[in-house]
């Protein structure tokens, strides 16, 4: 399964596409930073883009028939609402194929979701104990593997010519070899990550600078209380 890059699909290549199974790949940004309306524009120009890259790639190699949403176990209102919850930029997209013919589908076992969700904050959070450290990592790698398995058998639903949209994780997902994959990244894609890349520098650089004022108050505050003179 080599991902194909949208743009360089030659006539050979489409015609095969055609007749192929496939998976269009969308990679899912959420917003992190709700009060920030930069950024919300930002994914907003993101999905548009999205959209119009997914548009031309159906035009080659097929119209899409599923959707699966990473984070999803419902279908049909419900689904739509999860996606809101979780991702409301991309809905557009999603509903304007539904509308057209599109199928929206669980990726998702509810119970395996919520147990990786609860599992991945307590491995997050650290042990002091090896054994409940192993006891953990066990239940987890159980999870995932569970979760791989019930992925896998939604993806196989995609039919023998049809095309599946996945919005998610590339790494959460074990996508069959058999299934052909087309990558879905414009440049708006990098521009996100370059805007996120700054804004860990700058919340960095604040959290260093009141560290910074913090240890100076401090510092006043032992000299006062020593009664001795400093500079």
């Amino acid at each position: 399964m080599s991902p194909e890059e949208l743009g360089k699909i030659n006539k050979p290549k489409a015609d095969h596409a055609q007749k192929s199974r496939k998976i269009y790949f969308v990679p899912l940004i959420i917003n992190y930073f709700p009060d920030i309306e930069e950024f919300g524009s930002l994914l907003t120009e993101y999905w548009i883009s999205c959209d119009n890259q997914i548009n031309k790639l159906e035009s080659q190699a097929g119209t899409i028939s599923k959707i699966f949403h990473e984070g999803v176990w419902s279908d049909g209102k419900e689904a739509l609402t999860q996606i809101g919850s979780l991702n409301k930029f991309c809905l557009d997209l999603i509903n304007s194929r539904i509308n057209t013919g599109s199928t929206l589908l669980p990726i998702e076992s509810e119970e395996n979701y919520k147990k990786l969700m609860d599992l991945t904050r307590i491995v997050q959070l650290g042990f002091a104990s090896e054994q409940i450290r192993d006891l953990i990592s066990n239940e987890y790698n159980q999870v995932v593997e569970e979760r791989n398995k019930f992925v896998t058998n939604q993806i196989e639903k995609i039919g023998d010519t049809e095309a599946g949209l996945l919005i998610g994780s590339t790494q959460n997902f074990n996508i069959p070899e058999e299934i052909e994959l087309f990558n879905i990244m414009p440049p708006e894609h990098d521009k996100i990550l370059r805007w996120l890349s700054e804004k860990e520098k700058s919340l960095r650089s604040q959290d260093s600078s009141q560290n910074h004022q913090e240890n100076v108050q401090e510092e006043d505050s032992s000299s006062k209380e020593s009664g001795l003179w400093t500079p």
